[in-house]
């Protein structure tokens, strides 16, 4: 009856899931839209996905990535000005691997503003941020963050005029005062922003859906050329994203952002399409990875078009703005690359208080040894055996796709296999690779065998002979599980040790 129960239990857990994200994601885009009380930051990035840390202060909680991205953005104008926007940002996963869940992240943003011809004007800006991340039912989380800014902001009025230099009779006299009294050409100031984000993963981990809100200048800031009385207002800006349709490797989505700032409204929205692939060759240029293709209409007239390729620890985007009404703008281009790397979250297994396991520790009382003589044990190891024996273990070292190096937790593996090998010299290991049955017959049998050979030469390298080692590889013929899905292809992905001794 309980096992019934408990069965029950996590059926309608799955059900809620499923139901709160499919009604959260059809509501976020709608909100996105037909919110009033949203903000625009200085700079509007086409890829606002790809730099969405700098639009929400929640967004590091949100993925389980330590990476940085950078984006360039050339704004041209037909009198011949371009403002030239540069963004860098890093981010920083925050794991609990006891535990088994991301429960933070860490952001820095820093953004430059330039204009090349006209007014040189320059805004500078860095900020730090924090995330924590919250999990609401299984796979629905709710994210909140804090950032911190410092900004800058200047021209230079050596090339600055104004219509008071233009004399009667006389035309323009560059000697002319200005007419404007600046009491400053540099302003150093300092805001705060908070935001909120709720998001869904699906069963690999990857984000679904998700919808955020921000707030800017929290503190309200000064900053103007002429009086100190010019506040900064509030700054509100939401973003999201919803997956509508999903079948084996494509992905149909909606995104769509907004913001405000006293009566100035910006938005805009578009549907996009992302394909993961799988390589064929482990000798091609592009592994594993997603493409995305987006298009999104602004307001003001503007369409993006754009796309971006990921890969496993980089991704390179590229988008080109076409203004269709307004004629002071040209075509403007972007550009973004990323390089990050996909932290895993493996929960770590507690070991019972009266179990032991190789490399576990416990603390003892000091009073537990004192005055206790020490007893001296000699042990004689065993070299030779009376009869043949063998066993098998399997291990699934969590490669990636056509991936053969050991992670810190594979070489943690077969370091209590070489503890045990070494207290018993008669033992002697052999090694069998395995891969999925993505790509050539040739390429999976070499990578498998790649696979048993860095066991092999791992476990030589901390003191295992040579001859007690050896390995094979049996590339895709004998899977565990269907290859029909990611998750059954990366359980295919392994390596299996026979263990054995043989008489004399």
């Amino acid at each position: 009856m309980e096992k019934v129960y408990e069965k029950n239990l996590i059926c309608l857990e799955n059900y809620l899931s499923n139901c709160f994200s499919k009604v959260a994601g059809l509501a976020l885009i709608f909100c996105v839209l037909m919110s009033t009380t949203i903000y625009a930051q200085n700079t509007q990035f086409s890829n606002y996905g790809f730099g969405e840390i700098a639009l929400n202060p929640a967004a590091s909680a949100s993925k389980n990535l330590i990476g940085a991205n950078a984006l360039y953005r050339i704004q041209r104008y037909n009198n011949g000005m371009s403002i030239n926007s540069t963004q860098l940002q890093f981010q920083y996963a925050l794991i609990n691997q006891t535990a088994g869940k991301r429960w933070g992240g860490f952001s820095l943003v820093a953004q430059s503003d330039k204009v090349s011809e006209g007014i040189p004007y320059t805004f500078y800006s860095i900020k730090p941020g924090f995330a924590y991340n919250l999990e609401i039912i299984p796979n629905n989380f709710l994210a909140m963050g804090v950032e911190l800014s410092a900004n800058q902001s200047g021209f230079n009025t050596a090339n600055f005029t104004t219509g008071s230099q233009w004399m009667n009779n006389q035309g323009f006299d560059e000697t002319a005062a200005l007419g404007e009294e600046f009491e400053r050409q540099q302003l150093t100031y300092f805001s705060a922003a908070t935001g909120l984000m709720w998001y869904d993963n699906d069963k690999e981990g990857y984000r679904r859906n998700y919808l955020g809100f921000s707030l800017f200048n929290l503190n309200q800031p000064a900053r103007s050329f002429i009086s100190e009385d010019d506040e900064i207002p509030l700054q509100y800006s939401a973003l999201g994203g919803y997956q509508f349709f999903k079948l084996n490797r494509h992905a149909f989505y909606a995104e769509a952002i907004g913001t405000k700032s006293l009566n100035e409204i910006f938005w805009g929205a578009g549907p996009g399409w992302s394909y993961r692939f799988e390589d064929t060759s482990p000798f091609d240029p592009f592994t594993a990875g997603k493409l995305d293709i987006f298009a999104r209409y602004f307001s003001g007239d503007r369409i993006s078009l754009g796309t971006q390729i990921a890969q496993k620890n980089f991704s390179l985007g590229f988008a080109v703005d076409l203004h269709l009404e307004n004629a002071a703008q040209m075509a403007s281009t972007e550009f973004s690359v990323s390089i990050f790397k996909r932290l895993p979250i493996t929960k770590q297994k507690e070991v019972p208080d009266d179990e032991y396991a190789i490399g576990s520790s416990r603390e003892f009382e000091e009073d537990n040894f004192q005055d206790q003589p020490v007893k001296v044990i000699e042990k004689e190891y065993q070299t030779s055996v009376s009869r043949d024996f063998s066993f098998e273990l399997r291990k699934n070292f969590n490669y990636g796709f056509n991936e053969t190096n050991l992670n810190d937790e594979a070489k943690s593996y077969l370091d209590d296999i070489a503890v045990m090998m070494e207290a018993n010299p008669a033992l002697k290991l052999k090694v069998t690779g395995h891969t999925d049955n993505i790509g050539t017959e040739d390429a999976n049998q070499k990578i498998s065998e790649e696979r048993a050979k860095g066991v092999r030469d791992y476990l030589e390298s901390i003191g295992i002979a040579a001859e007690r080692l050896s390995y094979e590889g049996k590339g895709a013929t004998e899977p565990l599980y269907k290859n029909n899905s990611e998750e059954n292809r990366a359980k295919n992905r392994r390596v299996e040790f026979l263990i054995y001794a043989e008489k004399d």
